[in-house]
């Protein structure tokens, strides 16, 4: 089975530019190219979509997020898709200087024998000693219901 090609789709708003990536990071993305043609100040990445990066496409990624903060952009990581945050609890200078704000997290029903993607907001987490997921039925963990309980 192929996987999709990183594709990438931009939407420029005054000085943000919203960056949409979708499918797989690997040895042919075209992220080194891209960096031109993002003129705003600000650049917000939707990773909801990623379903896989690769060794060389983890050191294309450091390398661009590494080339936008000297050109004096603010980046800022948004619905960080599950191969996304595996990479970032694995390489230790992958989101360099960029933000996250919201990732997916996969929720486990053994009842059910479910799992459901979670989108969950950082800012949540602050002011925790030691972040603790929340738990289903929570509003912070919307759509993490178990329909047997």
């Amino acid at each position: 089975m192929s996987e999709k090609k990183l594709t990438i789709g931009t939407n420029t708003v005054e000085d943000v530019v919203f960056v949409k990536l979708s499918g797989v990071i690997d040895e042919d993305n075209t992220l080194a190219r891209t960096t031109k043609k993002l003129a705003g100040r600000t650049v917000v990445l939707d990773l909801a979509e990623v379903k896989r990066i690769n060794s060389c496409g983890v050191r294309d990624w450091v390398n661009w997020l590494s080339d936008l903060h000297a050109k004096g952009k603010t980046v800022i990581l948004m619905r960080c898709s599950p191969c996304i945050v595996t990479q970032l609890n694995l390489v230790n200078n992958f989101v360099g200087s960029a933000m996250v704000r919201s990732f997916f997290a996969p929720y486990y029903c053994a009842h059910c024998d479910l799992e459901v993607l979670c989108l969950l907001q950082v800012e949540d987490f602050a002011g925790q000693t030691t972040p603790v997921a929340p738990k289903p039925g929570d509003p912070r963990a919307p759509g993490v219901e178990c329909p047997r309980r």
